[in-house]
């Protein structure tokens, strides 16, 4: 069995991973299964270390309603914007490129500059 500490952290990468599919199928209005299937392949492998094949499944299900509820909130929604609309001009960018745009995002919302991710 894990430590909180440690299920906390696999908890939050699940989230990572499943969060550009969720954003993508919310714009799109589809799951592109072959595109994330890299992020979903992680997702797995991160709940596989909680437990049984059982529990590694129930925790992927809550992951996803929960994942989709974060993405979800109006905040979010105008960071995920901002993020397409660079990769559209682009089509990449660098950790750094997206934390900048993601604090813009959450800055022009008149929330706080302290923003980290």
């Amino acid at each position: 069995m894990l430590d909180d500490r440690h299920q906390l952290y696999i908890q939050r990468n699940i989230v990572v991973c499943l969060a550009g599919p969720c954003a993508e199928k919310e714009y799109t209005g589809r799951w592109n299964r072959v595109g994330a299937q890299r992020d979903y392949e992680q997702a797995a492998d991160y709940a596989l270390r909680c437990g049984s094949v059982e529990e590694a499944n129930a925790l992927l299900k809550w992951s996803l309603i929960r994942t989709n509820r974060f993405i979800s909130t109006q905040t979010v929604q105008e960071q995920i914007k901002a993020v397409a609309e660079a990769l559209l001009e682009r089509e990449t960018l660098s950790y750094t490129e997206v934390q900048e745009i993601v604090r813009r995002a959450f800055t022009l919302l008149g929330e706080s500059d302290s923003y980290t991710m």
